[in-house]
């Protein structure tokens, strides 16, 4: 999916790399609710559904074959897709996380359904490189955004027990992204 890649240096314990599964054609029924919702919202936007996100808490066993595990990497479960707004459902073994990374303009809404979430966010550096920001641990229900160009991390520490399981939801679909060395 991304148009454009830099090499990303994973971090010690850390698995970066990702596999994605179009599940479009079979939706959980846990997230009709919100699909039916997301296709008559004005304006059609991540930002509009952060109330939605709220009321909507699907467990795991719910969301049923959009969860799953991938020794190679974390998993990437497309949901729902159209012009404006794009659903997935990304699973995450001890020690898989994102590589640091853009959206390339959109917006981009994640709720943790289950485990606990470790995000990083970043600044560009006027002579170059990133500048560490904000770090945050996200539980059940919890919700970021990133919006533009905004750059972070996102995954589950090397040492956790139990599996991540997170909703993101992106305004305009994620088309591309750039990955950046930290």
């Amino acid at each position: 999916m991304p148009a454009h890649r830099q090499a990303a240096r994973p971090r010690a314990g850390v698995s970066t790399t990702s596999v994605t599964f179009d599940l479009r054609h079979a939706a959980p029924p846990a997230l009709q609710p919100l699909l039916t919702s997301l296709a008559t919202l004005s304006p059609r936007n991540p930002l509009a559904v952060l109330d939605l996100l709220k009321s909507l808490r699907p467990s795991r066993d719910a969301l049923g074959a959009a969860v799953r595990e991938a020794a190679e990497g974390y998993v990437r479960s497309i949901v729902y897709r159209d012009a404006s707004i794009e659903v997935l459902v990304l699973t995450w073994r001890a020690g898989q996380a994102s590589p640091a990374h853009d959206h390339a303009g959109s917006t981009c809404v994640v709720q943790v359904i289950e485990g606990v979430a470790h995000e990083q966010t970043y600044a560009r550096r006027h002579f170059g490189g990133l500048a560490k920001l904000e770090s945050r641990v996200l539980t059940a229900g919890e919700i970021s955004t990133q919006v533009g160009d905004e750059i972070h991390t996102l995954g589950n520490a090397p040492d956790s027990d139990a599996l991540l399981v997170t909703l993101h939801i992106y305004s305009p679909p994620l088309t591309a992204m750039t990955q950046f060395d930290v």
